[in-house]
């Protein structure tokens, strides 16, 4: 007879490594983008479209207040479809109030599919499943966890696969309007979070993009790794459960209309210039770079579905300069090799990241800060965004830490990029990834006359001195990372050795 020791062993290693198996989904239905309905907003749409034939309207959305009402104005508008892809959809003030509005869409008639990625979604089945007994509302998961309550050991026993997210983050309305680029759904991507805020950059679009982000979702939507919340759960919830959940978002969202956000959020800039029914939108020509679904499945190698290649033409055709907003920025020797290149070409390379003090993710700066001093040498000038600064660019502003999420490229002064890629391994070759390549000289120099203008208040530069790194900012100078504690220097310094740097 075994020993209660060496059973507790066997069971223990039979919970971490024993590996449940995702449903067959050879009969999910697939679904396509609808066409856009005959609505006012068509119309204002189709006028604008013909007097800017073959351009993209955008307005670029570096406010959170801005952002978030793009959304929900955006949801409130809707006639026939809304399509919804995102990594994170939490389950806080923000993402109750998008649920809500998701929901009396569904109840007017229109048809809402929400994407969304499951490595954030533990705990919320209940609720999903609520959702998805509405009949004008689907939910799929990309890439789920097979079992629903072991999610440690599915992570130790199917490592290859479950750590290949969908990171993309996509709205789109009637096929008319999208929004593109760096935001989640939650508090502190919409300057709803007191104490902290994302400094982060989203494009609502109208023109030809917007068929392209469609087909770009509907290629998610019937990925062979996106799954139906009922599919694969082994319950099926009461039917009242939807009545249920519609109330309690309901309740939420009628006590939340007197909050001190929402009177923000009515008097913000897009707010004030939906009532005056001026959007002020700029034009430009605009394509959809992605990564295929399928890249999740694919060998880390094999770039064939990869988004980083479609950006070679851009770089290659760069003469001036390439202005870089990554949060997570983790460029490996051959990144820094890449930019050294450039610099020799005579390009001015500027990238603007967080510090230790402002990153929401230690172990990622814990990559990229022995980078730091190759990349000084190789001619890259090298900002690092301040935790607390009363700063006036736009991006970092607003709440009382300041954490850089953007991700923007400027090349040139003439195109900006702006989407979800980091420029880290784990963007580049685990997880899947989605933005948009606009040519618009007004704003793309705009964004970099402000960073110029700005940047000395909203980010430490960082130098070498007789070899040795450097921190100034506002006549103040650092020999270590500023602003942070003593035991995270120590807990960096630690971690450091350990690092799995292709999985960062």
């Amino acid at each position: 007879m075994a020993s209660p020791l060496r059973l507790f062993a066997a069971l223990l290693f039979g919970w971490m490594t024993g590996r449940t198996q995702l449903p067959e989904r050879e009969h999910v239905p697939r679904q396509t983008a609808l066409p856009p309905p005959a609505s006012e907003f068509a119309n204002l749409v189709h006028a604008l479209l013909a007097a800017h034939p073959g351009l993209t309207g955008f307005r670029l959305l570096d406010s959170g207040l801005d952002a978030f009402v793009a959304r929900i104005v955006m949801i409130e508008r809707a006639q026939s479809s809304i399509d919804l892809q995102y990594y994170l959809f939490h389950d806080d003030m923000v993402g109750k109030l998008i649920a809500n509005k998701l929901m009396a869409a569904a109840d007017r008639g229109v048809r809402v599919r929400v994407l969304i990625d499951d490595w954030g979604m533990a705990g919320r089945d209940d609720s999903l499943l609520a959702l998805s007994l509405h009949p004008h509302l689907s939910i799929r998961l990309f890439n789920p966890f097979a079992s629903r309550r072991q999610r440690v050991g599915e992570i130790i026993s199917d490592f290859g696969r479950i750590t290949r997210r969908m990171h993309n983050k996509s709205l789109t309305v009637d096929g008319l309007a999208s929004i593109v680029g760096g935001r989640n759904i939650g508090n502190e991507y919409f300057d709803a979070d007191p104490e902290v805020a994302f400094g982060d950059m989203d494009a609502l679009m109208i023109g030809p993009i917007v068929s392209d982000v469609a087909h770009s979702f509907d290629a998610y939507w019937n990925s062979d790794v996106s799954y139906p919340i009922e599919l694969i759960h082994h319950r099926r919830p009461n039917k009242r459960a939807l009545d249920r959940y519609r109330k309690t978002l309901a309740s939420f969202a009628h006590a939340a209309r007197n909050s001190a956000y929402a009177e923000r959020a009515m008097h913000s800039e897009l707010a004030d210039d939906l009532r005056r029914g001026d959007m002020h939108w700029q034009w430009g020509r605009a394509s959809l770079i992605a990564d295929d679904p399928r890249k999740v499945m694919l060998d880390y190698e094999d770039h064939s579905t990869h988004l980083l290649p479609q950006l070679v033409p851009v770089v290659d055709a760069l003469q001036q300069e390439l202005l870089i907003f990554s949060p997570y920025f983790i460029p490996g020797e051959q990144g820094v090799a890449f930019f050294r290149a450039l610099h020799e070409r005579g390009i001015r390379i500027t990238v603007v990241t967080n510090s230790l003090a402002s990153t929401d993710v230690g172990i990622v700066h814990a990559g990229y800060a022995k980078y730091r001093k190759p990349l000084l040498a190789a001619g890259v000038t090298l900002y690092e965004v301040r935790a607390h600064s009363k700063s006036r660019l736009h991006l970092l502003s607003g709440a009382s830490r300041a954490s850089l999420h953007a991700k923007t490229f400027v090349f040139d002064r003439r195109t900006v990029f702006i989407g979800s890629l980091n420029l880290d391994p784990r963007s580049a070759h685990i997880n899947t990834e989605i933005g948009v390549l606009i040519q618009s000289p007004v704003a793309a120099a705009a964004m970099a006359v402000q960073v110029s203008d700005h940047i000395s208040d909203a980010a430490y530069r960082v130098t070498l001195e007789d070899g040795e790194l450097l921190w100034e900012a506002e006549g103040q100078r650092f020999t270590h990372e500023p602003d942070a504690s003593w035991l995270r220097r120590l807990g960096l310094w630690l971690l450091s050795p350990f690092l799995i740097e292709s999985q960062l």
